[in-house]
């Protein structure tokens, strides 16, 4: 999770944390990657619903905290319709 005071004086971006949140998944063996973020709340692109962002980096998201449980869900019920297809 990143989030930022209105006090700091540079303001951060959420693609300044992708690089190394891929190296953390990839060292943990995570299927995806999620950055739960409050950076650029004046960016409508972060705002609207989950980003994702697998164009830079393999099935990696940003989401708002707000967005979290939806979104787990969602991963959640993707996992388990997979498992469903493999069954068969």
């Amino acid at each position: 999770m990143k989030n930022e005071a209105d006090q700091t004086a540079t303001k951060h971006k959420n693609e300044d944390f992708l690089k190394e949140l891929d190296k953390d998944s990839r060292e943990k063996n995570c299927e995806y990657a999620v950055l739960i973020s409050l950076l650029e709340l004046d960016n409508d692109y972060y705002n609207d619903s989950f980003v994702d962002m697998s164009y830079r980096y393999p099935k990696m998201y940003v989401i708002r905290p707000q967005i979290f449980i939806p979104f787990i869900t969602l991963i959640r019920g993707l996992a388990q319709n997979t498992l469903e297809y493999k069954k068969n």
